[in-house]
């Protein structure tokens, strides 16, 4: 009996600290703080992981709640380490390389998606990016590219060398203080392909401000012409301009970050006609800073090797009215949306173009159909709606889907 009781200590103490042996290199690697071998590495079997652009990874937060309702149970947890906003550039790297499921970019490579062929890119909502001034700028409200590209080229370096087009004002004698957003940023990409005025840099990664450099130009780090360093999302540019002491500062930030005390929304001009960055203007492509947000996912992924809900989410969010769209809403941007033929019978009628203004007009007492406010949804409404809307200007750039 003695020998059983001792045997059976003995087998207690083994496996004890064979429990011990296995479980502490676990503990060990779990906390390494890797991000690229464990916070960044794809969720597990029904979790999703999001890298990338601080321009979508808001609407991803907005989507949490909807999203693991639909499923009824929790796939996505809004935490750091499963919604990483770092930029458009490393969440398309992310994606190649498996570290993430889904990689965010509000910015387009290089060459256009159909050149990306080791990604697959999903259009998932409208964006439009606004420039934005402190209100120390007085006067100035509607600008050029070309007057953008002014500044950001070092050409233009105080506000007083600035009139506004529309209204004949000159801005006050002021030093221009532009800021940029850091390398990799799909924003910063998107502005400086907006603005740069076909002028070649250099470095293809440098902003397109011109002057003394004080560091390398392949770092985030790089403090530029203005001296102010490079912003890293659009809400620390956000708040960068809308500070009381940013006398002089302009910048550049997605729809849903241009509010503030002291922030100027700059509308554009465009052959002498002022365009603001409102749904209508975006989607019929007359505001100029208009573009798409999109997700992306590796070429090589396929539904045999899928640990996730990957498909599962994108056509979630992607379906037209649904509560991925309305996440969109909900975090300031706009929603994608059908052409003209609504009902898809071959031709456009009064029925199509109410549900269409229902889509991308601006809220009114009667609804998003009343474009021009005056309390009714009349036939010019439908007709301006209409030519916003056209198949044309609502097609997905190529490689999209």
């Amino acid at each position: 009996m003695k020998n059983l009781l001792k045997n059976k200590k003995l087998f207690i103490a083994l496996m004890v600290a064979l429990v011990i042996v296995i479980l502490v290199p676990i503990a060990v690697f779990a906390n390494t703080g890797d991000l690229n071998e464990v916070n960044q590495s794809p969720g597990l079997v029904g979790t999703l992981k999001f890298q990338g652009s601080t321009t979508v990874g808001p609407i991803v937060q907005q989507s949490v709640g909807p999203y693991n309702t639909f499923r009824g149970k929790t796939v996505i947890t809004d935490d750091t380490n499963n919604i990483v906003q770092n930029g458009s550039g490393d969440g398309r790297a992310a994606a190649v390389d498996h570290w993430t499921d889904i990689g965010n970019s509000s910015g387009i490579p290089s060459g256009g998606w159909n050149t990306m062929t080791t990604l697959t890119a999903y259009a998932i909502a409208r964006d439009g990016m606004v420039f934005i001034l402190n209100s120390s700028v007085t006067g100035i409200h509607n600008m050029t590219l070309a007057q953008i590209g002014g500044i950001y080229t070092g050409t233009i370096t105080y506000w007083d060398q600035i009139t506004d087009p529309i209204t004949s004002t000159a801005g006050p004698h002021t030093k221009i203080v532009p800021r940029a957003r850091i390398i990799g940023s799909g924003t910063r990409a998107a502005f400086k392909d907006t603005v740069g005025n076909g002028i070649t840099y250099a470095n293809p990664d440098q902003d397109p401000t011109s002057g003394t450099y004080t560091g390398p130009t392949t770092e985030n780090n790089v403090v530029y012409m203005s001296g102010q360093p490079r912003i890293d999302s659009n809400v620390d540019m956000q708040s960068a301009i809308n500070s009381i002491s940013a006398t002089g500062q302009c910048g550049y930030v997605g729809l849903g970050f241009e509010t503030g005390t002291n922030i100027i929304d700059v509308n554009i001009v465009v052959s002498g006609v002022a365009y603001a960055p409102t749904g209508p203007n975006i989607y019929s492509g007359v505001y100029p800073l208009a573009r798409f947000l999109f997700m992306c996912i590796p070429n090589d992924y396929t539904p045999a090797n899928e640990t996730t809900d990957v498909m599962n989410y994108i056509t979630w969010m992607k379906q037209l009215d649904g509560a991925g769209q309305q996440a969109v809403v909900d975090t300031g941007f706009l929603r994608l949306v059908p052409n003209q033929d609504v009902s898809n019978d071959g031709w456009v009628d009064v029925l199509d173009l109410i549900s269409v203004g229902n889509k991308v007009g601006v809220s009114g007492p009667y609804g998003r159909a009343d474009v021009d406010h005056n309390g009714t949804v009349n036939v010019l409404d439908l007709i301006s709606v209409g030519n916003y809307c056209t198949i044309q200007l609502m097609s997905l750039p190529p490689g999209v889907s």
